[in-house]
């Protein structure tokens, strides 16, 4: 990979930006729908799991009308933030949720509801006949439900019995809900009333186990608070690259006629960058600004390849190809796990070289590079 990309090529960062929308292109898009009477907290608990402004807060009054949907800036994940439904509104629930989704499983592939949140909130305390009607014709629909209980108290870390007791209603009830569970959850902390956020890891851990496995890639990249999961991804993205590699070389190249290894290599790097909210941008930053990735490590892989792997020698193996492009998975997941967590700021010259070091430090732990230290993180 290194070898065919240098910083001073402006082809090299024209590449990674048509590999990156050739990738965003072949993602199926996710589709999340939040329903819920006015004041539940829909917005401040989309807000809190997917770390944008996805839907407009506030305090105090309805601020989410009608039904909105809004998509991320690559348009793989589309969130569709209901109004509220209130009881003795002109409009039927059920009539909105028939004209919208009626024939959920027949319809254009790219506007299926995958998965609903129903939001109620522990400070009503309510379920109604025809909230819980709501939630049957969405199951009807084949839309999996997860019940959302929204700000839910504690006091000194144990949730409060009127929250616990209404938990318990709602279970008794027996809902169509997906995994027959009502998630308690906390999605604002408020030192000040000594309240925690909590419960959110657990709404997406159930969403994503029944999101089709097409959409999966897509819901893992959106969400912000299940950072495991983003881990996971990212090595099992890892792995299929390196099996991919180890084919090219199976019948030994020159490492100098070996472009397929670098479309796989930076394609890897593109994948991953999605899954932990990397842009383009500073994806292209990373790799190629000042102190970048192929400056600090890319031509002292070429060049010293027969050093950095015993019996390498100058060519491609199915061995060589799959380490190489193991050890480049792994590097580039420390680098954007440090982005995602904000450990590393790329908006400064510095934090770019902090990256690059990064990569370089793991990359030094699975391939023997020259100088490489140990205190890379691998988290």
């Amino acid at each position: 990979m290194f070898g065919k990309f240098s910083r001073s090529d402006a082809s090299d960062v024209a590449n990674l930006g048509r590999m990156w929308d050739e990738n965003m292109a072949s993602i199926s898009r996710v589709n999340i729908l939040v329903i819920g009477e006015t004041g539940v907290g829909k917005s401040t608990l989309i807000n809190a799991v997917f770390g944008a402004d996805f839907a407009p807060t506030g305090t105090g009054r309805p601020v989410t009308e009608g039904v909105h949907q809004y998509q991320s800036a690559d348009g793989t994940f589309a969130l569709y933030d209901s109004q509220g439904f209130e009881i003795g509104a002109k409009d039927s629930p059920l009539d909105w949720l028939r004209g919208h989704f009626s024939g959920n499983r027949a319809a254009d592939p790219a506007d299926i509801i995958h998965a609903a949140w129903y939001c109620v909130s522990a400070y009503s305390a309510r379920m109604t006949d025809g909230q819980a009607a709501v939630i049957k014709e969405l199951s009807s629909l084949g839309i999996p439900v997860i019940l959302v209980m929204t700000q839910v108290p504690k006091v000194n870390g144990v949730v409060i019995s009127r929250a616990l007791a209404f938990q318990q209603a709602l279970l008794d009830m027996r809902l169509p809900t997906a995994d027959g569970q009502v998630h308690l959850t906390c999605a604002l902390a408020d030192p000040e009333r000594d309240e925690e956020q909590f419960g959110l890891q657990e709404v997406v851990e159930a969403t994503s186990f029944r999101i089709p496995a097409d959409q999966q890639t897509a819901f893992v990249a959106a969400q912000r608070v299940d950072l495991a999961a983003k881990n996971r991804k990212a090595r099992t993205l890892t792995a299929a690259a390196s099996a991919a590699a180890a084919g090219i070389g199976a019948a030994p190249l020159p490492l100098a006629d070996a472009p397929a290894l670098a479309a796989i290599q930076l394609g890897l790097m593109v994948k991953i960058s999605h899954i932990f909210g990397v842009s383009k941008q500073d994806t292209q930053k990373i790799a190629f600004g000042t102190g970048g990735i192929t400056t600090l490590v890319g031509r002292q892989l070429v060049a010293g390849l027969a050093r950095l792997i015993p019996g390498a020698g100058n060519v491609l193996t199915a061995a060589v190809a799959s380490t190489l492009t193991g050890a480049v998975g792994e590097s580039w997941r420390a680098v954007c796990y440090k982005v995602a967590t904000g450990q590393v700021d790329l908006r400064s010259a510095a934090g770019i070289a902090e990256a690059a070091t990064t990569f370089r430090d793991v990359f030094g732990t699975r391939v023997r590079l020259p100088n490489a230290s140990k205190s890379g993180s691998s988290k």
